[in-house]
C-alpha cells in the first residue's frame, strides 16, 4: 500500500495531473503510465496548490508562489495567517482576521465571511466559500453554519436550516447543488435533498465536494458507493467500491475530458486512482511511480 499522504489535485497539462505528497513536496503524475517528476521539494509545508492558465501556484507558509522548473517566484505575502487562495482575474486570498483580500490588496468589505474557510469554489461567475470539515476528521460534529459567497461587489451568507457542515458548491443544470460532511447532497436551488443511501459503515453520507461537467459527480466517503453521477435528466447513477476501488475517496477532480481522479485515503492504501467512465478504465497511480 501507498503510505504517502496526498493533498490537492489538479490537471496541469494534458498528460499530468500534480499533487502535493507528504505536505512538502509536489508531484507531477504521468497519465500514460510514464511515472512521476518532482516539481518542487520544500522545506516548509505546502497547504495547497491551484493550477491556472497552465501555470502552477502554491500556498507555503502564508505566502503564494509560481512554481516553475522546482524553483519558486513570490507572488503575494501576507502578515496574517492564510487559510486558502483562489485565482480568478487575479489572485484572491481567504485569510484568518481579514475574511476575504481581494486581487488589488484590500479586504471585500462590508459582510465579510462569518469565520475563516475550510475551501473556497468559483462556480457560475461566483466565489463561494464553505466551512465544513475535512471529512477524514469529521467525527458526527455539527458546525451549524451555512455558506457565504460574493457576487462581484459584497459577500452574501446563506444558512439552510438542517443542511450544515457543507464543503462544497457547484452549479449543474442550472441549479446549485451542495455537498456535506454528515448531511449528503442539496439542490440548494430547489430546497430538496438527493437522496442517497445512508452509509452501510458510519450511517452517514459524507461528502468531500462534488464536480460538474456534463455530470454531476459526487464522492462519498466511506460508503458502499463511493462515486455517483446525476446526468441532465436527473437520473443517478452509482457505482460501487469494486469499480472505485475504494471506499474512501477524500477528493475528486476531473478532466477537461471528465477523467476522474479519486484521491485515496491513507485509511485504504492511498494515492490517486483514475477512472474513465466511458471506457471502464482505471488506473492506481502511488508514489511509487516516481
Amino acid at each position: 500500500s501507498d503510505t504517502s499522504v496526498y493533498k490537492g489535485l489538479d490537471l496541469i497539462s494534458p498528460d499530468e495531473v500534480v499533487s502535493i505528497v507528504d505536505n512538502n513536496t509536489i508531484l507531477a503524475f504521468d497519465l500514460n503510465g510514464n511515472g512521476a517528476r518532482v516539481l518542487l521539494n520544500s522545506d516548509e509545508i505546502i497547504h495547497q496548490i491551484s493550477v491556472f492558465e497552465g501555470k502552477l501556484y502554491a500556498l507555503i507558509s502564508n505566502s503564494v508562489y509560481l512554481v516553475e522548473n522546482q524553483d519558486i517566484t513570490l507572488i503575494r505575502e501576507s502578515d496574517q495567517p492564510i487559510n486558502t487562495f483562489h485565482m480568478n482575474d487575479g489572485l484572491w486570498l481567504g485569510t484568518n482576521d481579514s475574511g476575504m483580500i481581494a486581487p488589488n490588496g484590500e479586504p471585500v468589505l462590508p459582510n465579510g465571511p462569518i469565520s475563516e474557510f475550510s475551501h473556497l469554489s468559483f462556480t457560475d461567475n461566483s466565489t463561494y466559500g464553505f466551512y465544513g470539515p475535512a471529512v477524514e476528521s469529521y467525527t458526527d460534529q455539527i458546525d451549524s453554519l451555512g455558506y457565504s459567497y460574493f457576487d462581484g461587489q459584497r459577500w452574501n451568507y446563506v444558512a439552510i436550516d438542517g443542511f450544515y457542515n457543507i464543503t462544497d458548491g457547484q452549479h449543474f443544470n442550472g441549479d446549485l447543488y451542495l455537498s456535506s460532511a454528515g448531511y449528503g447532497l442539496m439542490n440548494a436551488s430547489s430546497g430538496s435533498s438527493i437522496d442517497i443511501p445512508l452509509s452501510s459503515i458510519s450511517g452517514k453520507v459524507v461528502i468531500p465536494n462534488i464536480e460538474s461537467a456534463s455530470k454531476l459527480y459526487i464522492p462519498c466517503f466511506e460508503h458502499q458507493t463511493p462515486l455517483l453521477t446525476i446526468n441532465v435528466g436527473g437520473s443517478v447513477t452509482e457505482y460501487d467500491s469494486d469499480y472505485t476501488i475504494t471506499q474512501f475517496p477524500t477528493s475528486l477532480s476531473l478532466s477537461n475530458s471528465e477523467t476522474i481522479w479519486l484521491t485515496r485515503s491513507t485509511f485504504d492504501g492511498g494515492g490517486i486512482i483514475s477512472l474513465d467512465l466511458q471506457d471502464d478504465n482505471f488506473r492506481v497511480i502511488t508514489s511509487a511511480d516516481e
